[in-house]
């Protein structure tokens, strides 16, 4: 019953959609798209403990074409990720995900070129616990934004050219323990983690090769940077506002191994700078803090990923999707068990997932499959009384998808 509660403002955004794509309906050839997913299982927490998993995902569409070269798509999608493990580094095996997506899409095709450009607003929703609403996450946050993309071929390659924006709030995080400590109201720390986010970038594909690269700086509204000294007001942040950057690069390839074969290994590599830095205080009361910890946030992290499927008579298909993935900090110092930063070292942490199973095409718009997961992480950081970074933990069930 929590999936269907949504606030009103939500109920008005799915209903003005709704509207939207029903007004072209008399005078136009529209074409509809649904898709949805139910994942349930049992997981294996680090701890121990068994869990129930549950992912579900809804995605309506439509495609109308006012005029020739000229279609416009209309696409709402809401996504429900339950408890269980999580790829992300700090994120908890209990938090709960309830996404909503809205995207309005035009395409416009001329003689050589493709051009797509689109809106789309993003709302998630967390919960780290039973007795929290979806409403009061601390993570929640708001995502507003665009882009246009410009399909052609470049130099004889199938190419695309990308330019995004998008703007994120986060309407009701604020940082207690900067409060505490500099004796601030709420007020001095909302919003600190608001920020613009641009992207350009480029993906091609050479007879079955995909590549691309992307840039993607990052302008923090309110989040100061970190220093080694208090200021005037007694803090320790100067009036430099953090900016990140992130630049990303993979490479994939599909290969028909067998007749009855097919794989397509992967490989990505993506790199994080920030001029942001780290204050570590002794207790979370502590005023002065004990080190300083200049690039604290800054990692490079490559991945490689070798999917593979195998078609077993005329419904069935086993599939293995191994991936690893490492990632190496340029100026974290891990610490050991007590909470000490170990010197002369940099953290750095190494993550694998496995996912194996079966799956069955149940009609012609229908699958349903087995699946196995197997997810280990490994590092030189030890300290873990907060967040776990040496775990191995499992999960397995039952996916269901249709899809029109």
């Amino acid at each position: 019953m929590e999936l269907l509660k949504m606030s009103k403002k939500t109920v008005i955004l799915i209903l003005f959609f709704c509207l939207c794509l029903a007004l072209p309906a008399a005078s136009l050839e529209l074409a509809p798209y649904y898709n949805y997913q139910l994942g349930q299982g049992v997981s294996l927490s680090p701890d121990g403990d068994w869990g129930f998993l549950a992912n579900l995902s809804n995605e309506i569409g439509v495609i109308a074409r006012p005029i020739d070269d000229h279609s416009v798509i209309g696409y709402y999608s809401l996504s429900y990720q339950g408890p269980g493990l999580k790829h992300q580094e700090g994120r908890e095996f209990r938090e709960r995900y309830l996404n909503h997506i809205f995207v309005g899409r035009h395409h416009w095709y001329m003689r050589d070129m493709v051009l797509k450009s689109q809106f789309s607003v993003m709302m998630e929703r967390r919960r780290a616990g039973t007795n929290e609403t979806w409403d009061s996450g601390l993570y929640n946050f708001n995502r507003y934004g665009g882009s246009t993309t410009m399909e052609r071929k470049l130099l004889g390659i199938g190419s695309a050219v990308t330019l995004g924006y998008n703007y994120v709030t986060f309407p009701n995080y604020s940082d207690l323990l900067a409060e505490i400590r500099a004796g601030a109201d709420a007020s001095d720390t909302e919003g600190t983690q608001n920020h613009h986010s641009i992207r350009l970038a480029y993906s091609g594909n050479i007879s079955g090769t995909r590549f691309g690269l992307s840039l993607n700086p990052i302008f923090y509204t309110r989040q100061k940077v970190a220093v080694d000294k208090a200021q005037k007001d007694g803090s320790f942040y100067s009036d430099t506002l953090q900016r990140d950057i992130v630049i990303s690069a993979y490479g994939s390839r599909s290969m028909m191994l067998t007749d009855r074969i097919v794989s397509e290994p992967g490989a990505e590599i993506s790199f994080r700078s920030s001029n942001q830095n780290y204050q570590h205080f002794e207790f979370l009361t502590s005023t002065a803090p004990m080190s300083f910890h200049e690039g604290f946030f800054n990692y490079i992290e490559p991945s490689l990923t070798m999917p593979m499927s195998t078609y077993i008579g005329r419904d069935w298909t086993f599939f293995l999707s191994p991936r690893i993935s490492w990632r190496f900090y340029t100026s974290r110092e891990p610490r050991d068990s007590d909470g000490k930063f170990i010197k002369d070292e940099n953290q750095r942490r190494t993550l694998f997932v496995n996912t194996m199973g079966f799956r069955k095409q149940t009609g012609e718009s229908s699958a349903t499959s087995l699946f196995f997961t197997y997810q280990t992480q490994s590092s030189n950081m030890e300290f873990e009384s907060y967040l776990p970074y040496n775990y191995s933990g499992l999960s397995m069930g039952l996916r269901f998808q249709m899809e029109y």
